[in-house]
């Protein structure tokens, strides 16, 4: 995990002087099987919340 620039997405949505953005890099493998794009997104999802410290998040999975 490193630390990047706090960028908003547009025009007025500029990150807070105490926000910090963080770059967070996840190899997901099974040895026994191939993992399903609704699994692998379960698993990132768990990582991000683990790391979240925000008011609002936005994840990938729903479920």
């Amino acid at each position: 995990m490193r630390e990047t620039a706090a960028t908003g997405p547009g025009p007025g949505s500029a990150p807070r002087p105490d926000q910090k953005n963080v770059l967070l890099k996840v190899v997901l493998r099974l040895l026994h099987r191939t993992l399903t794009d609704y699994d692998a997104n379960l698993l990132r999802d768990r990582d991000c919340a683990a790391v979240h410290r925000g008011s609002t998040s936005q994840w990938a999975a729903t479920g």
